[in-house]
């Protein structure tokens, strides 16, 4: 006895947006560009790019504010050391509305980073 697995319309859909999906996080994962101290100082305007990295892997959560203060420099409002944030301006992303500005926050508690965001301001 021969099986023969056929498949259906639904299945052939499956698969198709499956592949999609699986291709375009792909290139997502390709073209996403991973935090480089070197370009943090020298390309501000690019600092977007590098936005999601940091936030995603997280990898000033559990750090002490003069910690992250050696490695990405200054923050922007020097104001906020009362509030336990340090806000950066990461350069203006690519958009379709108006977009004034973009910042990196990061939020401590006891002195330890527990919170890292990004804020769009637009007009």
């Amino acid at each position: 006895m021969k099986l023969v697995w056929r498949l259906t319309t639904i299945d052939k859909a499956f698969f198709i947006i499956f592949g999609v999906a699986l291709i375009a996080s792909f290139f997502t994962w390709v073209f996403e560009e991973r935090f480089d101290e070197k370009i943090w100082h020298s390309n501000p305007s690019r600092r977007y790019k590098m936005a999601d990295d940091i936030i995603d892997s997280e990898i000033f959560i559990g750090m002490t504010r003069s910690e992250i203060v050696d490695i990405l420099g200054e923050p922007v409002d020097p104001l906020n050391n009362v509030l336990s944030l340090l806000n950066y301006k990461i350069g203006t992303p690519p958009s379709f509305s108006e977009i004034l500005r973009e910042e990196l926050i990061i939020n401590f508690v006891n002195d330890k980073a527990v919170n890292v965001f990004r804020v769009r301001i637009e007009e």
